[in-house]
Order: C-alpha cells, then sequence, then structure tokens
C-alpha cells in the first residue's frame, strides 16, 4: 500500500513535466463547417494565422471533409488557396483528388470521408501574422457533400 502512494505522485509529475515540456510546431489547426444546403461559390472561409513564435518554414495543409450522407457528386475539388500577410497576399490554385477513377471516394471515415493535402510551403518571420482564406472555385453552385474544410500550418520537417 504504502508503495502505491509513492506511485501516484510521482507519476503524475511525470506526466505534468512531459505536458508543459513538449512543444508543438503547429501553429494553426481549425475546421470551417459548411450549411448543409451546399457552399456558394462567393462564400469564403477564412482562417487566422496567430503570431508566429520563431522564424522558418511552415508547410499548409488543406483538409477535407465530404458527406456520406449527401455524396460530393464530382472526382476533384478545385480551391483558390489566399494567404494574406501583412501587405503580401499569395494566390494559389489547388485541385484536390476526392474520388478515383471509378467515382470511389477517397479518404478515411464512416459519416464522412476525411482527406488532407499538401497546399504551399510558406516562409514566416517571428511575430508576424496573417489570415488564409478558401473558397471553391467549382461552376456548381451551391456545391453540395462537402461538409468542412480545414487549415493546417505546422513547421515544416525539410529533411
Amino acid at each position: 500500500m504504502r508503495f502505491s502512494k509513492k506511485i501516484l505522485p510521482l507519476s503524475l509529475v511525470a506526466i505534468l513535466l512531459t505536458a508543459a515540456c513538449t512543444r508543438t510546431s503547429r501553429l494553426a489547426f481549425d475546421y470551417r463547417e459548411l450549411p448543409a444546403a451546399g457552399w456558394n461559390r462567393a462564400d469564403s472561409l477564412c482562417f487566422d494565422i496567430d503570431s508566429v513564435a520563431s522564424d522558418g518554414d511552415y508547410a499548409l495543409r488543406v483538409g477535407l471533409r465530404t458527406s456520406m450522407a449527401r455524396p460530393y457528386p464530382f472526382t476533384a475539388l478545385t480551391l483558390q488557396i489566399d494567404v494574406c500577410l501583412g501587405d503580401s497576399m499569395l494566390t494559389d490554385t489547388l485541385t484536390l483528388a476526392v474520388a478515383d477513377e471509378h467515382g470511389a471516394l477517397k479518404g478515411t471515415g464512416v459519416a464522412h470521408r476525411q482527406q488532407t493535402f499538401p497546399a504551399q510551403l510558406l516562409r514566416l518571420r517571428a511575430g508576424q501574422s496573417g489570415r488564409v482564406v478558401v473558397r471553391h472555385l467549382m461552376e456548381q453552385t451551391p456545391l453540395i457533400g462537402v461538409e468542412s474544410i480545414g487549415v493546417e500550418i505546422e513547421a515544416a520537417d525539410l529533411s
């Protein structure tokens, strides 16, 4: 009994120290839900980039969740990605392969399919902040079957 009384507090201290010392390289990670009625072409999704802690290269990835209840009707999704950093703006067009050539949705999940796609490599400076704006470039509007879009920015592993 005496042995277990010492182990519990030591275990808690070890867990707290590990959590306090673990540094995350993730700068942003968030998803925006889209209306069930569909995503209008004029509607853009905005994601804030908080103040960057240190200079470096950061990988921007886009997450896509498609509905299993209202299937996405195309094999690809084309997005415009605007990265606004102070006075400058980087614009890129990204085409996401949502399904294979037979129409089978890619990704994992049960109620929805989730996929992540590399978008851009960003060189950011300490103290810099900004915004990522995502809009779809598909002709159909509203665009059905897309549940949410996400943005993830984390320190790039260039090794």
